[in-house]
């Protein structure tokens, strides 16, 4: 065969393998990550591609190769690498990139959020059963919501003058002392009904807690005072979540009651500055019903709390 005609057959050759090999180059994979409603999350992948071609401008030229392909950032698409392409009468091939694919976590979700700014959110009842209002009878006796300064709800009463001092908390809170002072028969109830944690795993709750330095100086918790956190799932038989009581049968201080034996006998002793507490539910369900029954009659037995929240995760 004549010189020329060899040429123009390796040359066509040449042209058919560049059409395959484009069309294999351009197809780059990708992927899509699913993100579960209200999470969030992050992709991570890699992407490579080559290419070479032969022919660009002219005999023996190198073709331009593949892109790279672009990571999917929290489990969106990825793009996969663009396919290469030869010189004239050349041979390139573009590689496929390789997307990332994201896994979404989901973050706790918020079921009940309690910041004690007033009392809108739950109901009190007094040691009968009977609705219960907040009241300020002394300057030590009472039971309501403190603003941190000089005002907040104390029913129809003033606020106190003076409050016990205590540390690390932010904006309003609830304080209570000697609460059968004004013949408030004890213990008193608040209750929250009706929360739905419907398809949510590992329930939380979380609440903080400080007692007060008595104005002598000395310790004034007795065992009978005590602080009881209940959570109802689905109207069954209540959980103790969180118990706080006094360390000794008088003038102990207040600390949580890890066996419930009705003695706080906690590693760590509740004092003036916020101390936060989060305990495992233990349950599932439908819906979640939260109580904190406590009870505080003598001089110098008070109690503050803040921040009560319940949280879960989806599965």
């Amino acid at each position: 065969m004549p010189r020329s005609a060899t040429r123009l057959f390796t040359l066509a050759k040449l042209s058919l393998l560049v059409g395959a090999s484009a069309l294999a180059g351009c197809q780059g994979d990708k992927t899509t990550a699913d993100i579960p409603d209200g999470g969030t999350g992050t992709g991570t992948g890699t992407g490579t591609s080559t290419g070479t071609g032969t022919g660009t401008g002219g005999a023996g030229g190198m073709g331009t190769g593949g892109a790279s392909g672009t990571v999917g950032a929290g489990g969106a698409s990825a793009t996969g690498g663009a396919g290469g392409t030869g010189g004239g009468g050349g041979m390139g091939s573009g590689g496929s990139g390789m997307g990332g694919s994201g896994m979404g976590g989901s973050g706790p979700l918020i079921v009940l959020d309690e910041p004690f700014d007033d009392d809108l959110a739950f109901t009190k009842t007094d040691g009968n059963g009977i609705a219960a209002s907040f009241f300020a009878y002394a300057i030590d006796d009472y039971w309501g919501i403190t603003d941190g300064a000089s005002g907040g709800d104390f029913g129809n009463d003033m606020a106190p003058s003076l409050l016990p001092a205590y540390a690390s908390f932010e904006g309003s809170f609830m304080v209570a002392q000697d609460m059968d002072a004004d013949d408030l028969p004890l213990p008193v109830v608040m209750q929250w009904t009706g929360y739905d944690i419907t398809g949510l795993v590992n329930l939380e709750l979380g609440l903080t807690v400080a007692e007060a330095i008595a104005g002598d100086g000395l310790d004034d918790i007795d065992a009978a005072d005590f602080l009881r956190v209940e959570a109802v799932v689905d109207g069954g038989t209540p959980i103790t979540v969180l118990e706080l009581r006094g360390d000794a049968a008088s003038n102990g201080v207040l600390r949580e009651d890890t066996n419930l034996d009705g003695i706080g006998d906690g590693g760590v002793a509740v004092g003036p500055t916020a101390l936060a507490f989060t305990k495992s539910i233990g349950a599932t369900g439908l819906a979640l019903d939260v109580t904190i029954t406590m009870s505080f009659n003598a001089d110098d037995e008070d109690i503050a709390i803040d921040d009560l929240v319940v949280s879960g995760e989806l599965p």
